[in-house]
């Protein structure tokens, strides 16, 4: 074998050093502070890019992760939230934009075992605020939501559209970074699939 050949042969291989995390997220927290202290200092421009590249503008993540009707009027949408900071952020309101007509609701799975009365055993659809803020911490697995839209342009309501001939719903999740003072917005545009 030539020396070409065996060093392109070891270049698609696989190598013996591989770089394994002790902590799941130590590196990104521990350049994050080096990085940021050295930027507060009027450090390296070059340094400072690396920094916001690695540190991002996104603080929340919405991924959809199912979508379609539950019966006539209602329509479910399933969705993984992740917090990509290193510290822990809540999720304080979660409504409908659009149409502004439709109701949201949120749900909260029924609990079964010893020590839960035959009421907790059953989900239940609640108001954003009777679930109350969803708190992320950072790292780890996002919890999924389950949210109930309710369309509101039913023959006998007094709705603008409905949401199958509107073809989207859009959310504003509210949320508040624990190392931040205010609180920030998120929008969503789910997808109305059709009826089946």
């Amino acid at each position: 074998m030539s020396k070409s050949a065996n060093r392109s042969a070891s270049a698609k291989g696989v190598s013996k050093h591989r770089i394994t995390n002790v902590v799941p997220g130590l590196e990104t927290a521990i350049f994050s502070a080096v990085a940021g202290a050295a930027v507060k200092e009027g450090g390296v421009p070059l340094l400072r890019q690396a920094y916001e590249a690695l540190r991002g503008r996104e603080s929340l993540l919405l991924q959809i992760q199912a979508a379609h009707w539950a019966g006539v009027e209602e329509y479910e949408i399933s969705i993984a939230i992740a917090n990509l900071t290193i510290h822990a952020l809540y999720i304080e309101n979660i409504s409908v934009e659009k149409p502004t007509d439709s109701a949201l609701k949120v749900l909260i799975p029924g609990k079964s075992g010893f020590g839960y009365d035959a009421e907790a055993s059953h989900d239940k659809w609640v108001d954003m605020g009777v679930y109350g803020p969803i708190i992320l911490a950072p790292g780890g697995d996002p919890p999924s939501v389950m949210l109930r839209v309710f369309d509101s342009a039913l023959p006998g309501k007094a709705g603008t559209s409905s949401l199958l001939s509107r073809g989207t719903v859009d959310l504003k999740f509210e949320f508040t970074r624990l190392d931040q003072p205010k609180t920030e917005d998120k929008y969503l545009t789910v997808r109305v699939r059709p009826k089946t």
